[in-house]
């Protein structure tokens, strides 16, 4: 016997339809807009037709409500046997980094509200120079004015494919510490890198800054910007990234001395180098350039013409 699915859905506020054997819903896994993923009515095996996510019944569960796997099971117990759980737990073993390495786009969507027109977080975006069609390509969202993230704007963080993998929340208040927090580390992505793929699907070159509203501002003006989310390196799995989409990186990091150790790294008392720079690291797999920002002032803090002096040649 299996789980009841429908019965489950509904307790999720998930919409579907039923085709034959199967239930279809917009996918959670990836920005659906049109129902692509299946959920099989006997056995609750689902499969999305679009990003290809698949996996057991507790799985959807377990992700869709970003829940741990015992506490889904407890969800679904009941309603299926138990050597389904038990194979489900079973393979679940091997894959429970799989499982939790993506947040779900409809729970997400569903805890934070759109930014609204008359709130703190809206006022604070337009005063960075953000436009309202910004705010909604990139799926701002507000934190609220209680719990872990208030008085904060929380930034989505997607895969090129549109996978949730993690939120940043800034906050809007000067003075506060720190001043963004992430609900995981987002070490396989840069954020930005889905919305701009979405208008620049071939992009010869990455240019990357460390702010989120700095790539946000850039890619305003059509500048392949993204971010690397601070001045940490650029790990294995960005370089790959890199390496997939684009042949050239230009490291444009904030004009301070976390930005200049980040790109071309510093040398200790005894004149020994203590870290490499992000030049020399990621020249070794792509070619890379640096270019100096004008003093003072961050990319989001740029002119139009300031910005055109400095990206122009990079714009598409």
């Amino acid at each position: 016997m299996g789980p009841d699915v429908e019965k489950l859905l509904i307790e999720m506020g998930i919409d579907y339809f039923q085709v034959k054997d199967r239930y279809m819903v917009c996918c959670p896994f990836h920005d659906d807009s049109e129902p692509s993923c299946g959920v099989w009515v006997d056995t609750g095996y689902f499969k999305c037709f679009g990003c290809g996510e698949t996996g057991s019944f507790v799985e959807f569960v377990a992700k869709v409500e970003n829940i741990p796997i015992f506490q889904a099971v407890r969800r679904v117990r009941g309603r299926t046997n138990l050597s389904d759980l038990q194979d489900t737990l079973s393979r679940m073993l091997d894959r429970q980094e799989e499982v939790f390495k993506y947040y779900s786009v409809t729970s997400f969507l569903k805890a934070f509200p759109a930014v609204a027109k008359d709130s703190p977080g809206w006022e604070y975006l337009i005063g960075r120079g953000i436009t309202p069609e910004s705010i909604s390509r990139f799926r701002i969202r507000w934190g609220g004015e209680t719990g872990k993230y208030r008085n904060r704007v929380i930034l989505p963080i997607f895969t090129p494919d549109g996978k949730l993998v993690a939120y940043a929340g800034r906050t809007i208040i000067d003075g506060v510490r720190p001043k963004t927090k992430k609900s995981r580390s987002p070490h396989r992505t840069f954020y930005g890198i889905r919305e701009m793929l979405s208008w620049n699907p071939n992009p010869t070159a990455f240019i990357l800054v460390e702010g989120e509203f700095d790539a946000m501002y850039l890619q305003q003006f059509r500048i392949p910007a993204l971010s690397n989310m601070g001045t940490s390196p650029v790990g294995p799995e960005k370089v790959l990234l890199i390496r997939k989409y684009a042949k050239k990186v230009i490291l444009a990091y904030d004009p301070d001395d976390a930005g200049e150790t980040a790109m071309y790294g510093v040398h200790g008392v005894e004149g020994k180098k203590d870290r490499e720079g992000e030049v020399a690291r990621l020249s070794r797999h792509v070619p890379t350039v640096s270019i100096r920002l004008p003093e003072g002032k961050d990319p989001n803090e740029m002119s139009e013409s300031e910005v055109m002096d400095v990206f122009g040649k990079w714009r598409v």
